[in-house]
């Protein structure tokens, strides 16, 4: 059995976070976008504020997670933050990672099959935090950082 870490709230959290993120549609609300594809152009919405709007929920919701949409560029915040959304996405991509093959491990474990998964030239979970740390403290730059990370 696989769930999601503690550190990101377990299964319910997760659940809440999928659920809402259907609070916002694609590019617009459904009663503004029917509008548009029947030829009715009004000045009325702003799709930007919409945009934005949408952006920051998306990215408040997940914040734990590190999630950026595939989105790296860095309109409406910093550098420092760009980089400390990242650290926590691969934090996350790390925890999942490690949860996955414990569980495995304790399965082949349980099925007496003498073998064990270990994973190397990926940073683990406490690398990425003590780089968190780091870049807080203004020891590390954003390049070593990015060096240290990409796998």
């Amino acid at each position: 059995k696989i769930e999601i870490p503690k550190t990101f709230g377990g299964k319910k959290a997760y659940q809440k976070i999928i659920k809402n993120l259907g609070k916002y549609e694609g590019f617009g609300p459904d009663f503004a976008t029917k509008k548009i594809k029947n030829g009715i152009f009004e000045n009325s919405f702003d799709f930007l504020d919409y945009r934005r709007n949408s952006k920051t929920y998306i990215n408040s919701i997940t914040k734990n997670w590190g999630w950026n949409r595939r989105d790296w560029s860095q309109d409406n915040c910093t550098e420092f933050y760009t980089f400390y959304r990242m650290l926590n996405f691969k934090y996350a991509q790390a925890l999942l990672r490690e949860s996955i093959i414990y569980g495995i491990n304790r399965l082949l474990m349980r099925l007496s099959i003498d073998c064990k998964i270990v994973m190397k030239g990926v940073p683990s979970s406490k690398k990425i935090l003590k780089l968190r740390k780091k870049m807080d403290l203004g020891q590390i730059s954003f390049n070593d950082i990015s060096d240290k990370v990409q796998t």
